[in-house]
């Protein structure tokens, strides 16, 4: 029967791991299987994760003990037992390490595990990335509206600043009847200008081109940037997304195929 319980690691996982890894403990280190990380690199590579997650609790690690009676299992089965509970607890999600110590009376198991999971990073980063395509295309889709509307503005703007002269001149025209008839198509473009100028809540006399296409031209460079920053998200998330499914579709297999392990002739436990 073995004895299990298991405590947090805050920030002695360098210690902890050069603890249960010490050859003296583990037959020369033949007694270790390590699942996505190191035995030399086990701190870095849970910092990555955790780093990734960004997530609020403190705690870096786990670290499990399994415990058997004295005469009960081998070695060799319990560090078998450890790798099959390592594997059935933490699913292939959790990089982890277990270390079987024979160093006492007893064989009892080591298992450390990070306290972030490796799809869990992955989701996040396509949460993420997800979220940025989906802002900057909101914003977008306001933009151009934005783009249309000023757009329009521009075009009733040159035309009522192209044809006023015509309207001055057909005003101090000591023959206007002969002006129009001259001038109609011109007079006409004013007339249209203007009435939709006002009609957008504008003194066609107080508006300023230049301000207008300073605007226009500010919203084309931004425009720029979010189609990029779409475009750029969109493919980091389908990129990931597709990673994450590679990840799961990988995990499904046995788990045994995708241990780093000291040992290569641990007999299968039964």
């Amino acid at each position: 029967m073995a004895y299990t319980r298991i405590h947090a690691i805050k920030s002695t996982v360098t210690k902890a791991v050069a603890y249960i890894c010490n050859p003296d403990k583990t037959e020369e280190q033949l007694l270790i299987d390590t699942f996505g990380c190191g035995i030399e690199t086990a701190r870095h590579d849970f910092e990555y994760t955790l780093n990734r997650t960004k997530q609020s609790d403190k705690n870096q690690a786990f670290h499990l003990i399994q415990s058997f009676a004295k005469g009960g299992v081998s070695h060799e089965e319990a560090h078998r037992i450890g790798i099959e509970l390592a594997d059935r607890l933490l699913q292939g999600k959790f990089s982890y390490i277990v270390a079987t110590h024979t160093d006492r009376g007893h064989p009892h198991n080591h298992i450390i595990f990070c306290a972030a999971d490796n799809l869990s990073e992955l989701q996040k980063q396509i949460d993420d990335k997800t979220a940025e395509a989906k802002s900057a295309r909101t914003e977008l889709v306001e933009l151009e509206h934005q783009m249309k509307k000023v757009s329009e503005l521009l075009l009733y703007a040159e035309q009522y600043r192209d044809n006023k002269p015509f309207q001055d001149k057909y005003m101090k025209s000591k023959d206007p009847d002969r002006y129009l008839r001259m001038h109609k198509t011109q007079l006409i473009l004013y007339d249209g200008a203007e009435r939709m100028l006002r009609k957008l809540g504008l003194d066609p006399k107080s508006v300023n081109l230049s301000e207008i296409w300073a605007d226009y031209k500010a919203m084309q460079a931004r425009k720029a940037t979010l189609d990029k920053t779409y475009k750029s998200a969109e493919k980091e998330a389908k990129d990931l997304q597709e990673k994450s499914d590679n990840v799961q579709h990988f995990l499904g297999y046995k788990l045994q195929f995708q241990h780093t392990s000291k040992n290569r002739n641990i007999p299968s436990h039964s």
